[in-house]
Order: C-alpha cells, then sequence, then structure tokens
C-alpha cells in the first residue's frame, strides 16, 4: 500500500512511526544500543519499533520527495533515520539515485545525522547498504 501523494511529508511518516511506538520495547532497544553517557550509542532516542515495521513504513513512504526524505535522516529517532535510509538505498538500487539523490553521500556518515550505527539496521556486510557503498565503516 503506497500513501497518496498529497500525504508524502516526513511528518506523517513521523506520525505513522510514534502512533506504533512500544516504550518498553523502547528501553531494551536503548540497553542494546548502549545509549547511556560515554556509552557507543550515547543519547540516541528509540521508539521501540520492529525492523519489518519500519520496512513497510519505508514501502509505503518509498515516494517521498527527497527534501523530505532528509528531514527524517535528521529526526533523533533511530526508527525514522532507518526508514531514510532505506529509502534512500532503494532509490539507489532501482536506478533512481541520479534523479532522486545527488549521489551516495547524501546517506553517508560525514553528512553529520547517522550515527555508527543506523546503517547497521541491515544484518550483514553483505546486505543493500553495504554492497552500494552507502555505509563504510570507521576506520
Amino acid at each position: 500500500m503506497s500513501v497518496r501523494s498529497s500525504l508524502l511529508t516526513s511528518s506523517v511518516a513521523l506520525r505513522r512511526l510514534r502512533a506504533a511506538a512500544d516504550p518498553v520495547r523502547a528501553l531494551g532497544i536503548a540497553r542494546y544500543f548502549k545509549t547511556g553517557p560515554g556509552e557507543y550509542g550515547e543519547g540516541d532516542r528509540f521508539l521501540g519499533l520492529t525492523l519489518p515495521f519500519i520496512r513497510e513504513i519505508s514501502r509505503e513512504f518509498r515516494d517521498l520527495p527527497l527534501g523530505q526524505v532528509m528531514r527524517l535522516l535528521k529526526s533523533p529517532w533511530h526508527e525514522a533515520r532507518s526508514v531514510a535510509l532505506i529509502i534512500l538505498v532503494g532509490r539507489y538500487v532501482r536506478g533512481e539515485a541520479a534523479e532522486q539523490c545527488p549521489g551516495p553521500c547524501c546517506a553517508m556518515p560525514s553528512n553529520g545525522f547517522l550515527r555508527r550505527y543506523d546503517a547497521g539496521t541491515w544484518p550483514s556486510p553483505g546486505s543493500e547498504v553495504h554492497k552500494h557503498g552507502f555505509w563504510h565503516p570507521p576506520a
């Protein structure tokens, strides 16, 4: 199911994500990603959503305008940034990147919007995000 183009905004996507939030699960995820003071993911915030749900939202919002995708990429919520990355990788894989994105660099960690583990939402180095050059682990 795709969202009507008049409803394709980052605000609508964020509302969908927040509506499905699971605060108890979010606490567990925050512990897993070590978000406490001085830890690996210090300060990151989670809604407690499952990856299948995040992928579902990404499919629904796959035609989100690039500016709106970038708003998701700047979100304080880990799951919103994951949605943005999945959308960008999908466009790249489908050959839409030249028209929709200035290149893989728009999703690179150097833009300051991503944390080291955001692209780690995908399970392995052979995943789409790794194969297409969107993620390079820190040296």
